[in-house]
């Protein structure tokens, strides 16, 4: 087996993961490594390949906006902490990786092709895909400029929405918008002329402060969503990460939070199994993990997470995202196995 993998606490995880199960630890090649040089994967022969995320590592990251940049495009440097730098030249360059490692991988068995590793970044995408198969999710509508995006919004009636970065992932490059009010949570904060992730919600009220952020995430590709007002638990908003491995739903986290998102770094909560199942009706929790089942079903993944969330009034489920590397949940277990060695079970 290979795993490809930046160093850290996900990589740790699943070599603890192999030493639980006795298993031989996999080979491991480093992301900033193979971005050098796609030689090792050339000169060896692999049968199994588990590509795992890359994020938060910045030299990783620089080397992808380097392979991603066009014309238009912006020299490759390293980013700032927090800051959003060029998050669609980054995809193009993740995007172009994935495709180099793919052709280089042929005939390996692959826990995620590369081609759905580079879909389910994209949100755009996604969302097209889960309406097209019937899953329910929030209603949408593409969009290119400022005036599309306010004109669309008012013509469809909407109070609220999410004014998202296609390509962002745990929460960051997003607005929450209070259509009626015009006024914005976000957890984008600006600095001059470059733009930054906050570890919190900020609020903002002028129109000016507003368009100027919606341009900004317009400008790196937007995808655009009615908010679904979310069932409650004890008066507190509330989701769930789903992870399907293996075509089954094996492990499911609740998060709870008295604000707009529900993100652990936003001041989010964990839920326990008792306390959703408790909340949860028997029905409404077997549709949703019916939905996370199909949703699994579209993408030929050993695993995926799905994020499904609870209408307020119908107490229908509605699926919020779908995450390709979604299978880190540390202190999380299932008959006496943590996630990552009921994956690796299931797979050999």
């Amino acid at each position: 087996m290979l795993l490809i993998a930046n160093p850290g606490k996900r990589l740790d995880a699943f070599m603890d993961a192999a030493r639980e199960l006795g298993l031989e630890p996999p080979r491991v090649l480093h992301h900033e490594s193979l971005l050098r040089s796609l030689e090792p994967l050339q000169r060896e022969r692999f049968d199994d390949v588990r590509i795992d995320a890359w994020g938060r590592d910045l030299e990783v990251e620089r080397l992808l906006m380097d392979l991603g940049r066009e014309p238009d495009g912006i020299e490759a440097r390293t980013r700032e902490p927090n800051e959003l730098l060029a998050p669609r030249q980054v995809h193009r360059g993740w995007t172009r990786y994935l495709n180099d490692i793919g052709g280089a991988l042929e005939g390996a068995r692959l826990w995620a092709p590369t081609r759905t590793l580079v879909e389910l970044f994209d949100k755009r995408i996604t969302h097209a895909r889960l309406r097209v198969a019937g899953i329910p999710v929030a209603e949408s509508f593409p969009v290119r400029t400022l005036a599309e995006l306010r004109d669309g919004v008012h013509q469809r009636g909407w109070k609220s929405a999410f004014v998202k970065l296609a390509f962002g992932t745990s929460g960051a490059g997003i607005a929450v918008w209070d259509i009626a009010e015009d006024t914005v949570q976000t957890t984008v904060r600006r600095q001059g002329d470059r733009w930054f992730n906050a570890r919190s919600l900020i609020q903002l009220r002028d129109r000016a402060s507003i368009d100027a952020l919606f341009e900004y995430i317009l400008g790196e590709g937007a995808h655009i969503e009615r908010t679904v007002d979310l069932a409650r638990i004890e008066g507190m908003r509330f989701d769930l990460r789903v992870l399907v491995i293996a075509g089954r739903p094996t492990f499911v986290m609740g998060r709870r939070s008295d604000r707009v998102m529900t993100n652990l770094h936003l001041g989010g909560a964990r839920l326990q199994w008792a306390q959703l199942r408790s909340f949860i009706p028997p029905r409404e929790w077997e549709d949703a993990m019916t939905i996370a089942v199909n949703v699994a079903k579209l993408y030929d993944c050993h695993h995926v997470g799905v994020d499904i969330a609870f209408d307020r009034l119908s107490a229908k489920p509605i699926v919020v995202e779908v995450n390709a590397f979604g299978d880190y949940l540390p202190d999380v277990s299932r008959d006496g196995l943590s996630v990552m060695a009921w994956e690796l079970r299931s797979r050999v």
